[in-house]
C-alpha cells in the first residue's frame, strides 16, 4: 500500500521534505509526529531496536522488503504482558542464533589472526611475504569466509523478516490518514528528485561552454572530446557527489556531455556567445 516509498539506511530528519528516510523516520512522518526521529513511541519498545538494526543491515534492495511492516509497526506498542513476553521469546531466540553465528565468526577471526602472525614471523623478505599472501590456503580461507558471510546475511535477513511477521500485529484496515500521508511522502520524493535534476542541464552547458571558450582562446586544432576523467571532474564541480540525493551518476553525465559536444560541434560555424 505504501510500496513507492524508498527506505534509506541511517536516520534522516528531512524525511518530511525529501520523501525518503529510514523505517522509523517514515513511521514518525505517517504517525504525524512533530519531529522526525527513529524513536517513535507508537512502535513496540521490544521490536524498535531490531527494526532499526534491520533497516541499516539490509542492502538497498532488501530494505524495501520492510515496507509491508511499516503500517503494522504503527501502534504496535502495548502494555499487554503476554504479548510483550511472546515478542521477547522471538527476540531471545534470534539473539541465541546470532550468538552462535558470532562464535563461528570469532573462529574465523582467530584463525585469520594466527595466520597473519605466522606469515609475519616466517616471512624473511617482502618477496616471500607476497608469495605467502598469494598462497592457495589464503585464497581458500578468504573464499570460505566470504561464503560464510553471505550465508549469514541471508539467514539473518530472513530471520528478521520472519520475526517481524510474527511480532507486528496483522493489519486489518489501514487508517486513511496514514495512506494519505504515505501518498504525500511519495509525491515529495518525486518533487525532490525533479528539483535536484532541474539544475542538471544548465550546469552541464555552463561547464561545456567554459571548456569551449577556453579552447577558443588559442585555437590550434579542433577541440578534442572531453576525457572520462574531465567529465568526472565536471560532475564533481556541478554536483555534490557525496550527497546521497545526487541525481547524476557518471554514466548519465557522460551521455549528457557527449550530447553537448555534438550540439557545440554543430554550432562551430557561428558559435554563440554563450550556451546558457
Amino acid at each position: 500500500m505504501i510500496e513507492p516509498i524508498k527506505l534509506l539506511a541511517g536516520s534522516h530528519k528531512d524525511t518530511a521534505s525529501t520523501g525518503q528516510g529510514c523505517f522509523m523516520n517514515v513511521i514518525a512522518y505517517l504517525n504525524g509526529e512533530a519531529q522526525i526521529t527513529d524513536k517513535s513511541e507508537c512502535v513496540c519498545f521490544v521490536m524498535r531496536p531490531l527494526a532499526i538494526y534491520a533497516n541499516d543491515l539490509f542492502n538497498d534492495e532488501d530494505r524495501q522488503r520492510l515496507l509491508p511492516f511499516i503500517l503494522r509497526a504503527i501502534g504496535s506498542r502495548t502494555d499487554d504482558k503476554e504479548v510483550i513476553t511472546e515478542r521477547l521469546r522471538h527476540v531471545v531466540a534470534f539473539a541465541e542464533k546470532q550468538s552462535k553465528s558470532a562464535a563461528k565468526s570469532a573462529e574465523y577471526a582467530e584463525y585469520a589472526a594466527e595466520y597473519a602472525k605466522s606469515a609475519a614471523k616466517s616471512a624473511e623478505s617482502a618477496e616471500y611475504a607476497a608469495e605467502y599472501a598469494k598462497s592457495a590456503e589464503s585464497a581458500e580461507c578468504a573464499a570460505e569466509y566470504a561464503e560464510y558471510a553471505a550465508e549469514w546475511y541471508k539467514t539473518t535477513r530472513d530471520d528478521l523478516l520472519t520475526m517481524f511477521d510474527a511480532c507486528f500485529p496483522q493489519l486489518t484496515k489501514p487508517q486513511a490518514v496514514h495512506l494519505e500521508r504515505a501518498k504525500r511522502l511519495h509525491e515529495m520524493d518525486d518533487r525532490h528528485q525533479a528539483m535536484a535534476f532541474r539544475d542538471f542541464v544548465p550546469g552541464l552547458l555552463k561547464y561545456a561552454d567554459k571548456k569551449r571558450q577556453a579552447a577558443q582562446a588559442a585555437p590550434v586544432e579542433p577541440v578534442a572530446r572531453l576525457t572520462d576523467a574531465e567529465i568526472e571532474q565536471g560532475r564533481q564541480e556541478i554536483f555534490s557527489v557525496n550527497n546521497p540525493y545526487c541525481p547524476c551518476d557518471i554514466k548519465t553525465m557522460q551521455k549528457a556531455v557527449r550530447w553537448a559536444e555534438r550540439t557545440i560541434a554543430a554550432r562551430t560555424t557561428t558559435p554563440p556567445a554563450s550556451l546558457t
